[in-house]
């Protein structure tokens, strides 16, 4: 989970922009071996302005409806807290089953500032905080039994057994974090297996909701970001050795890129032109999705069609894919087309226009869809719809069944919080990004004043997390500053128990 995120979520993009709403707020408050192959590869949206609402009559919160506040034990930020041998955790984490959600909050003040893992029980509401220790650089769930930490070094990994409380010390080879990209705000690793028997692979799992990692970790891909044409090198995880790399033509560049979730070595890749008219860098023009065999490169499958950003379903069969222009997002463009589902196997491309269909609230228009994601068997997707209108907007997270063509949005009803009149942002609220737990019963998702397509204007923010059925609502602060609220949503992204 992750700032999706997903969300949720949920990439460098997003990162960079949490960093600096912080910053906005903080100053606000004050003031007030092997030779690659080469493979060589052949209108502008305005929004309506937004200007807040002088008054805004907010409706009162759902009976249903719990407001928690996160309150960590407080630490001074001078204070050495160590990784324990064991910790006495509650019963409920010892259950397998159970739906949890583990979250990183901070309490901070004129002389403290703590962080404070916070586990939140999805069926009950109830918490448990741990002290995050000041060794560690992120955390993650291993398996529905183990939350893990992965110290500052990158050297070792603590696994904690959520049964018995144990806490167990793993050396970690330097192999393992090759790549980790580490930033100020702490971004949630994926731990995966290696593909060598006995190790672990640490990746970063927000960048672009990519993995970097094959579907079993054998190989690896990385664009390098300091060439125009953005080459894309394909790894073998073992032995260091270049099997394949990516090489448009001139005036030609890769984007974006993910690997199979299947299929080891099946490798699919954005390509196309930057439309020089309006100065746009990402591809735009004669996009083509193309899957490679990264172990012959060969081109087992591709369309040439207006694709942008894209996501694997899990059988690896499908993919569901965004227009160019959608890439744009945090520049104000929003997605406001069908998506659309190629099959890699027959070619077959068909586009979902029931969901730009669906008929928007009274006095709004849709301003966007996106983060698209795929349910674990495949039969539906979700996604967050924003809506605007002159003086404000709206978000909700829908459910989309591809079998029936039925439609499921848990966050249709909720109102804005009544804790946000105080604050000086009333122009409307929206879904940042979104996860839903493993076992499809709650949503948790970033409920803010911040516009999913273009830079953020920095109001508030809360977390919350809902029942799929659109009932239970609980929301809260992953930052206390103060009497004033926090500047974004789960600092590195909140992640969800894995199932047994």
């Amino acid at each position: 989970m992750f700032l999706r995120n997903n969300k949720p979520g949920r990439g460098v993009i997003k990162a960079i922009s949490a960093i600096a709403i912080f910053i906005m707020l903080f100053g606000l408050i004050a003031s007030c071996g092997k030779a690659p192959t080469k493979v060589e590869t052949t209108p502008t949206q305005t929004m309506p302005s937004r200007t807040p609402a002088p008054t805004v009559e907010l409706a009162p919160t759902r009976d249903r409806a719990i407001y928690l506040t996160p309150e960590p034990t407080q630490f001074p930020s001078d204070v050495q807290i160590p990784i324990q041998t064991s910790y006495n955790l509650p019963a409920w984490m010892s259950d397998p089953h159970t739906a949890i959600l583990l979250d990183l909050t901070i309490k901070k003040d004129a002389q403290y500032s703590s962080w404070t893992l916070a586990f939140l029980n999805a069926a009950t509401g109830e918490w448990y905080y741990l002290p995050f220790p000041s060794d560690a650089q992120t955390y993650f769930w291993l398996d529905s039994m183990h939350f893990g930490l992965l110290s500052k070094d990158l050297q070792t990994m603590y696994l904690i057994d959520v049964k018995s409380g144990q806490v167990t010390s793993i050396l970690i080879p330097q192999s393992s974090t090759s790549g980790l990209k580490l930033s100020a705000l702490i971004q949630p690793i994926q731990v995966n297996r290696g593909s060598k028997v006995g190790e672990y692979l640490f990746e970063n799992s927000l960048d672009y909701s990519r993995r970097f990692a094959s579907a079993t970790s054998h190989y690896r891909a990385n664009s390098d970001s300091n060439q125009e044409s953005r080459p894309i090198t394909v790894t073998e995880v073992n032995t260091g050795q270049v099997i394949l790399q990516l090489n448009p033509l001139p005036g030609w560049l890769n984007n974006y890129y993910a690997w199979s979730p299947v299929d080891e070595s099946y490798l699919a890749v954005v390509e196309g032109q930057p439309d020089q008219t309006v100065d746009f860098w990402f591809p735009v023009k004669n996009t083509t999705l193309r899957v490679y065999d990264v172990t012959t490169a060969q081109i087992i499958s591709s369309i040439k069609a207006d694709i942008g950003s894209f996501v694997w379903s899990p059988d690896g069969n499908r993919i569901l894919s965004q227009d160019a222009i959608s890439l744009y997002w945090n520049f104000g463009y929003g997605f406001r087309k069908a998506p659309c589902i190629f099959n890699v196997q027959t070619g077959e491309n068909k586009c979902i226009t029931r969901i730009i269909d669906r008929p928007t609230p009274a006095g709004y228009v849709l301003g966007t869809s996106t983060d698209y994601q795929w349910s674990p068997d495949g039969k539906s997707i979700s996604f967050v719809y924003e809506y605007d209108s002159p003086s404000e907007m709206k978000g909700t997270v829908c459910i989309y069944n591809l079998l029936d063509g039925n439609f499921n949005c848990p966050t249709d009803r909720l109102s804005r919080l009544p804790e946000w009149s105080g604050n000086f942002w009333l122009g409307g609220w929206n879904i940042n990004y979104y996860d839903i737990s493993p076992d499809r019963q709650y949503l948790h998702f970033c409920f803010s004043s911040d516009s999913l397509h273009s830079d953020s204007q920095g109001g508030p923010s809360n977390d919350g997390l809902i029942r799929m059925d659109g009932q239970g609502l609980i929301y809260w602060f992953d930052e206390v500053n103060g009497d004033y609220p926090k500047s974004q949503c789960s600092y590195s992204g909140s992640i969800w128990r894995p199932l047994p």
